[in-house]
């Protein structure tokens, strides 16, 4: 008998959810905030965006980084260069305009000395501290890298900091790009 019932409240469970994804493409709109977006979906609303909200490559030159913890600045040919000589080191982006009807997705093309993983920091409005929940993270692979990096907590603020890995050595930063995206998208 017990089994038949929580097989029962699962059969309900999921016919409400799949009643709720019907009514939500029924009326033209799909969900664009995590577990419902893929990594391949955030990167091909990324790419779908003309709304550039902050690039920092060797062309637009990298004005407004600062350096801040365990980074020291290399110049080098075209490319941002930071030597870490800790486990912690860290920077802050430029600052860019937020807007409530959007989500900034982070580009960032980068090249690490060593497996290690990146985490990208933000503030809201209630939380004008950075902390570890209010965060993005990817593993990097040692070489060249290219990730994703999805803000959808709503009401940001301030400057993100960039925490390339947490290994010593040389962060190669090619290309940094943030683009909005809204927050739900109208199915064409």
């Amino acid at each position: 008998m017990r089994r038949a019932v929580w097989f029962l409240l699962l059969a309900l469970t999921l016919v409400s959810y799949g009643l709720y994804f019907t009514t939500a493409l029924a009326q033209g709109e799909i969900p664009t905030s995590p577990p419902e977006v893929t990594e391949a979906r955030w990167i091909k609303l990324y790419n779908d965006s003309t709304d550039i909200r902050l690039q920092i490559t060797p062309r637009k030159g990298y004005q407004g980084i600062q350096p801040l913890n365990q980074v020291s600045v290399l110049a080098s040919d075209g490319e941002l260069t930071f030597r870490s000589a800790g486990i912690d080191p860290y920077l802050l982006l430029p600052p860019f305009p937020f807007s409530e009807h959007t989500i900034p997705v982070c580009r960032i093309e980068i090249t690490s000395p060593a497996d290690t993983d990146l985490q990208l920091f933000y503030l809201t409005k209630n939380t004008p501290t950075y902390m570890g929940n209010l965060s993005v993270s990817r593993i990097l692979k040692k070489g060249h890298n290219v990730l994703y990096l999805p803000l959808p907590e709503p009401g940001l603020t301030g400057r993100l900091r960039l925490d390339p890995g947490s290994v010593a050595g040389d962060y190669k930063i090619h290309e940094i790009e943030i683009r909005a995206v809204p927050r739900t998208e109208k199915k064409r």
